[in-house]
């Protein structure tokens, strides 16, 4: 019921001008039947469409077409697959790409969802796992050139949920500061701004701090989340170097 109604929905937003009509000269009473034929279920059943999309498109329910398909005695499956050989799908995958001795070169690095509209263009419906094989045989280094320009997930490891964020942007293009936060904060790229300039600008002086290296793996991890913005893991830093003597 979610799909016919997702796809009546779909083509009443799309304004679908065509229904299917009453016939109006039906003797009798009662509600009037709607005018399908058998050739509009059948080129529209072959052109590989859905008994609910096919009811979208006729602007019927799917029980109605369901009982107009019992009438005309259509299948309800989709098991009219082409009666091909390995040989002759192969032969046909050349001459599409250009492989064969007699045929011209049109799409060289055609794929399997490109190579199943070609067949259906030409009437043909193949199973997709033998048309996979097919890709294979005949063109095993396409096939392995096509599967390295796939995108794979990344995967990743979090401590929790939304620790991680990717914003979509170049970043690397934009100023850490702008002319306003420059003059505000006393920053000036080009040089160090005189410090007698304004009240608020107070020169610091870089740390020196060394630590001997039995010393260092004793220091959190920096990367890892405290969930307080890195404040816990400053502190701890903080602390675990007030207890050793530093040298200059």
């Amino acid at each position: 019921m979610r799909v016919k109604a997702a796809t009546m929905d779909f083509y009443d937003a799309l304004d679908v001008s065509y229904s299917a009509p009453l016939n109006l000269a039906q003797p009798g009473r009662g509600r009037k039947r709607y005018e399908i034929t058998k050739d509009q279920v059948e080129h529209l059943r072959s052109l590989y469409f859905s008994w609910e999309a096919i009811a979208g498109i006729l602007q019927v329910s799917v029980s109605t077409l369901q009982r107009r398909r019992k009438g005309f005695g259509l299948s309800d499956s989709v098991s009219f697959y082409s009666d091909l050989s390995d040989d002759e799908l192969d032969e046909i995958y050349k001459s599409i790409t250009g492989s064969s001795t007699t045929g011209h070169l049109n799409t060289p690095n055609i794929g399997r969802r490109r190579f199943i509209g070609a067949l259906r263009s030409r009437g043909l419906n193949v199973q997709r796992w033998r048309i996979s094989e097919c890709l294979r045989r005949v063109d095993p280094v396409g096939t392995a050139l096509r599967w390295r320009m796939t995108i794979h997930r990344r995967k990743y490891y979090v401590p929790t949920p939304n620790s991680l964020w990717h914003i979509d942007s170049g970043h690397k293009l934009i100023s850490a500061l702008s002319e306003t936060e420059i003059e505000h904060f006393g920053v000036d790229p080009n040089g160090v701004l005189a410090v007698e300039d304004e009240d608020y600008q107070v020169e610091i002086s870089p740390p020196l701090i060394s630590l001997p290296d039995e010393q260092l793996p004793q220091l959190p991890d920096p990367l890892s989340d405290d969930g307080n913005g890195g404040k816990d893991l400053y502190l701890q830093c903080i602390e675990i170097i007030n207890m050793f003597p530093t040298s200059s």
